[in-house]
């Protein structure tokens, strides 16, 4: 039988290793203040309020284009994996779009290349 005395820990202390450095820790911030701003730039579409012909008809569809990119920058600031998908998707939804229209229109085709490139800015710049 082994007597009951103290009993001397032989582990050694393991030298805590430390997480590599992100590279360019900002970078992630890049996407996120991007969405914000063009979700912005869309409220400023809505600057009919100021008209004299303006009617409440015209007032609120013109806020859900703004207000569809700020859920989906809000849902990109939670996950980005996620929020990156949803830009993706809205981008080619847009194209599909235009061509469903068969319209032209240079600022539908510019929105859905912004939206797209914002897309992959986030699947790009995420935490990992």
């Amino acid at each position: 039988m082994k007597p009951m005395g103290k009993i001397k820990k032989t582990a050694k202390k393991k030298k805590m290793e430390q997480a590599p450095a992100k590279k360019n820790p900002g970078l992630i911030w890049i996407p996120r203040w991007l969405s914000a701003a063009l979700a912005l730039l869309l409220f400023l579409f809505v600057g009919e309020i100021f008209s004299e012909n303006f009617q409440w008809s015209h007032f609120f569809p013109a806020l859900m284009p703004g207000s569809a990119y700020l859920l989906m920058s809000y849902v990109a600031w939670r996950d980005a994996r996620v929020g990156g998908m949803l830009f993706i998707v809205a981008g080619i939804g847009l194209v599909l779009a235009d061509i469903a229209q068969d319209r032209d229109v240079l600022g539908m085709q510019t929105l859905a290349l912004v939206t797209f490139i914002l897309g992959c800015l986030f699947l790009v710049f995420r935490k990992k």
